[in-house]
């Protein structure tokens, strides 16, 4: 991930926002039509704070594409519910 990135309200983007994104959109209680694109993803681990390690099941064409979902802050989200969550609309 490139060093610098920061969310609106000045926290840094990091390797854990991935992992927490992965996780929200894969989690059968988040109302979203992302989930099924990361289907042949086995892991996702944040090796360091800009290295996210990925593992597929099997070759994946669409693998780059689907992580071009929206990332979500860890620190904003972390424990809400994202469906429900006020930063759905006023992040």
């Amino acid at each position: 991930l490139r060093k610098g990135v920061k969310f609106h309200d000045g926290v840094e983007f990091t390797a854990d926002d991935v992992v927490f994104t992965y996780e929200a959109y894969t989690d059968p209680s988040t109302p979203t039509p992302y989930g099924s694109i990361f289907g042949p993803v086995e892991s996702v681990e944040a090796v360091d704070p800009y290295t996210v390690r990925v593992t597929y099941s099997e070759p994946f064409a669409p693998a780059l594409e689907s992580w071009g979902v929206g990332m979500m802050p860890r620190h904003l989200l972390e424990g809400e519910n994202i469906g429900e969550s006020k930063y759905n609309r006023a992040p």
